[in-house]
């Protein structure tokens, strides 16, 4: 037998080679499935199945109760333990059900030895995953668009929860498969691992449903702190594909067609997620009397930004998702520089990235046409482009643009320099009473002996006055201007120095 401290230390790939029964135990029901099968007693795989069924169904709803305890969710309810379904055999009509003489009894308390070494592995487990992708369980969060509320924390409860589920349930399927070696004939195995799995794959299916409902909603309200949950999820489930892939190998269509229908179901939830967050961007609902009044930056691009940010820890996730359109594919062709395979995620993430901000640049365009004092929408261009460039260098971002968009640096330093320039247009007002070839009075007249002329006073009284009025009501105006970039606010200063 394996104890629970060796479980506990083993990696994914040893637990397929777990002893479930000494050797001596598991060459008697070879030799007792052998005798019955060869006596016509074929109705003993219906309560093999069965007991196998409601065992794995146990384990994985016991493993859930811990992760309800550990994540401080609500307390695991109880199963039966005379909880059984009835099941069509495919050597027998009759469905049959365990009694007192199965072996149930035998087998319950090897069961919970696993199990109780499977629910420490999956602590560790859980323990790695935060550790390694930033997610983090129920009263720890590290992301967040917005302030969490207890709807946040009943989704975050529900995606740890799937996680450990359906890691759950390719372990424990992956032990079914290599203990029906030898009990159950080669040609019903399909069929009687599908009666065992039936019910756990259910479950597991029924809370991916789940999720992807509550995906799908988070994309119809434009919640993008939802859709993060998401690649969250598909991220742990590519991790697992191979290891479905290989336990399911071989076995029944309709297992390996349901397994595939979730994973699929939160594929596709993911594309929409993905074309739902550029939509979201264009169709921006903030009205003029919500835009900021001092120009500051949008709110809207700092959640853009915090969310881009975020995707590069998927970017595996979205690069399979965006494989999967035609039109992402054909754009990689047309790069100027040759994507090799090791590139492709790169790439990929870095079209889409591209296609956001191009977005999001024509929605700050729009909502800076809210703006009628021409010098304050130069500066709500000039935070939010200031901004943007720093996410995007201060981040791995650039190296994800690089790519696809290896001019994004120097375009948004383009326009930074085009909106510098229309803001210190501002000044013309004052420099019109400084020196104009219009009013400016001749240097000779100037320089010349005596008292001037009294128009000459006049021009010089009203060129006094009309730039301390300028200077006030230049600084009255600007005083409502919000730099928040400490380097930017600096560099105009210095520049409106220069300019002067």
């Amino acid at each position: 037998s394996v104890s629970g401290d060796e479980v506990s230390r083993a990696s994914s790939d040893d637990f397929t080679s777990i002893t479930h029964f000494p050797e001596d135990v598991l060459n008697n029901l070879i030799l007792i499935s052998e005798w019955l099968c060869n006596n016509d007693k074929g109705e003993y795989m219906n309560v093999y199945a069965s007991i196998r069924g409601n065992l794995m169904k146990k384990s994985l709803e016991q493993l859930r109760d811990h992760q309800r305890n550990c994540s401080g969710g609500s307390q695991g309810r109880h199963v039966s333990p005379n909880q059984t379904r009835k099941f069509a055999s495919p050597a027998a009509a009759t469905a049959l059900t365990p009694d007192a003489s199965t072996p149930t009894s035998r087998l319950s308390s090897q069961s919970k030895r696993l199990q109780s070494a499977f629910n420490k592995r999956m602590s560790s487990m859980s323990t790695k995953i935060e550790a390694k992708t930033g997610y983090s369980i129920p009263g720890r969060r590290s992301l967040g668009l917005a302030p969490p509320g207890m709807e946040d924390l009943a989704g975050d409860f529900e995606v740890d929860l799937f996680l450990t589920t359906v890691s759950g349930l390719q372990r424990l399927m992956a032990w079914e498969i290599q203990l029906l070696v030898g009990i159950i004939p080669v040609q019903f195995k399909k069929k009687i691992f599908e009666l065992i799995c039936r019910d756990s794959l259910d479950l597991a299916i029924k809370e991916g449903e789940v999720i992807t409902a509550r995906v799908r909603k988070s994309i119809s309200n434009y919640d993008f702190e939802g859709v993060m949950m998401l690649f969250h999820v598909l991220r742990h489930m590519n991790a697992l594909k191979p290891q479905f892939d290989k336990t399911l190998e071989g076995c029944d269509p309709g297992v390996r067609n349901k397994y595939n229908s979730l994973y699929y179901g939160l594929q596709t939830a993911g594309t929409m997620a993905l074309e739902g967050f550029i939509e979201g961007i264009r169709t921006d609902g903030t009205t003029k009397e919500k835009m900021p009044k001092d120009g500051t930056v949008f709110q809207l691009t700092a959640n853009i930004m915090r969310y881009l940010e975020n995707l590069i820890d998927y970017m595996d996730t979205i690069a399979e998702i965006l494989g999967l359109d035609a039109s992402y594919n054909q754009a990689i062709i047309k790069l100027p520089r040759r994507v090799i395979p090791a590139d492709r995620p790169q790439a990929l993430l870095g079209l889409y990235v591209k296609k956001v901000l191009v977005q999001l640049n024509l929605t700050l365009v729009n909502k800076s046409d809210t703006y009628t004092d021409p010098f304050l929408k130069a500066i709500f261009r000039l935070n939010n482009n200031v901004h943007i460039l720093r996410s995007i260098t201060g981040s791995g971002l650039l190296d994800v643009l690089s790519l696809s968009a290896p001019e994004c640096q120097s375009n948004y330093e383009e326009m930074i320099i085009e909106q510098k320039r229309v803001y210190s247009q501002s000044w013309e007002s004052v420099l019109q009473y400084i020196w104009s070839a219009d009013t400016d009075i001749p240097t000779a007249i100037l320089m010349a002996p005596g008292k001037l002329q009294d128009k000459y006073c006049r021009i010089i009284k009203d060129k006094f006055s009309g730039f301390n009025q300028e200077i006030d009501e230049i600084t009255a105006t600007q005083k409502r201007y919000s730099i928040p970039d400490m380097e930017l606010r600096e560099s105009l200063k210095r520049d409106n120095k220069e300019y002067i």
